[in-house]
């Protein structure tokens, strides 16, 4: 999906909302409920907890996008120049949901 940067805002409020919008706010509900402790050694290692990667905001300019975004679990905020294979298939896995800026997109 590709999002206006007007949109976003500097509000978690405001990015949650969004995210309903899209329909990319079950993937982040699945990764909150997905946090469990680490099988092993690990977990002495502050290591304690695995989860699931939720979705992926992609931006060309911070303006307040991370901040808005950063407090929701398994949501991942990455620069377009910072772009590459593991965050859109992490594990091998194809199909990650991906929400775009619009001059990330151009």
């Amino acid at each position: 999906a590709v999002v206006s940067t007007q949109s976003t805002g500097t509000k978690t409020k405001q990015a949650v909302t969004l995210m309903k919008a899209f329909g990319a706010y079950d993937d982040v509900e699945i990764a909150k409920e997905s946090r469990k402790v680490r099988t092993g050694v690990g977990k002495i290692r502050n290591r304690r907890h695995t989860m699931r990667k939720g979705p992926l905001v992609i931006y060309k300019e911070d303006n307040g996008i991370t901040q808005a975004f950063r407090n929701q679990p398994g949501v991942t905020l990455l620069n377009v120049t910072r772009l590459n294979l593991l965050h859109l298939a992490p594990d091998g896995h194809l199909g990650r949901i991906s929400n775009w800026t619009e001059p990330a997109f151009k």
